[in-house]
């Protein structure tokens, strides 16, 4: 039992139980549940993962990755959450056009992204 006497050996064993702690509810429902979502809603759209992502991070001045678990855990279905995203997702769109100018990638979605903001924004008039 010198092991618990010990503060050294004691606050290791402490450390690892609490990170272990973390990483299992981080997994569960932390910041992973987001990003399993975004990808579900870039399956939904068609659209790459990786640039949904990015336009989202440049379309967002928060943390993305927890609106993306929010909107999971609110059980959002994937119509209404595209359309709830959609001017973040323009806005995101811009933002990659001006660093790094036209690409195939971002032309082959912006009629997908348009057409998700003219619905939120004929959302947004009928709901004032």
């Amino acid at each position: 039992m010198d092991w618990l006497t010990d503060p050294g050996t004691l606050f290791a064993a402490l450390s690892a139980l609490l990170l272990l702690g973390y990483i299992y509810n981080w997994r569960r429902g932390g910041f992973w549940g987001g990003r399993q979502y975004g990808n579900m809603l870039a399956e939904y759209l068609l659209m790459p993962r990786n640039l949904f992502h990015a336009m989202l991070d440049n379309g967002l001045d928060g943390p993305s990755l927890l609106v993306l678990n929010s909107m999971r855990k609110a059980k959002m279905p994937p119509q209404m959450a595209c359309v709830e995203l959609a001017p973040l997702l323009i806005r995101g769109m811009i933002a990659l056009e001006e660093r790094f100018g036209p690409q195939p990638q971002i032309e082959a979605v912006k009629p997908t992204i348009h057409a998700l903001y003219a619905k939120w924004e004929s959302d947004f008039k009928s709901s004032t």
